[in-house]
């Protein structure tokens, strides 16, 4: 077996757990919200202002969480896609500079090195600002 084809099994079986933390995670709020449409509130005139606000909250945190997710999907779907195309473990903005074997170990799905990802994270925390 190649190494490529243990990095696709490792991409693929972390692609898949993270599928499987998404859907349960789905299932969860479908029967959370099936629970409260069969709650005895009738409407939100009934419920104290700070219920909602905390019921607000957490719906906001979840959202993060499944955005976060979708988010972890779609890199590893970007990583397989690079090593189909043979640029898998490249820097992307680096080029042909490499990501790093220790690197990718740890972060399959890792599209910079080191020194890049420092700096694509100081572009994203100036754009927020």
């Amino acid at each position: 077996m190649t190494d490529t084809d243990r990095v696709r099994r490792r991409l693929r079986a972390e692609r898949e757990r993270i599928a499987a933390l998404r859907d349960r995670d789905v299932a969860e709020h479908v029967e959370q919200d099936d629970q409260q449409a069969g709650s005895s509130e009738l409407s939100s005139l009934d419920q104290h202002p700070g219920d909602m606000a905390t019921e607000t909250v957490e719906r906001e945190k979840d959202q993060s969480v499944l955005e976060h997710v979708d988010a972890s999907l779609a890199d590893m779907d970007d990583a397989i896609a690079r090593l189909d195309a043979g640029t898998y473990g490249l820097c992307e903005r680096g080029g042909d500079h490499p990501v790093g074997d220790e690197r990718l170990e740890a972060l399959p799905a890792a599209r910079y090195c080191v020194t890049h990802q420092a700096e694509v994270e100081q572009e994203q925390a100036a754009a927020r600002q």
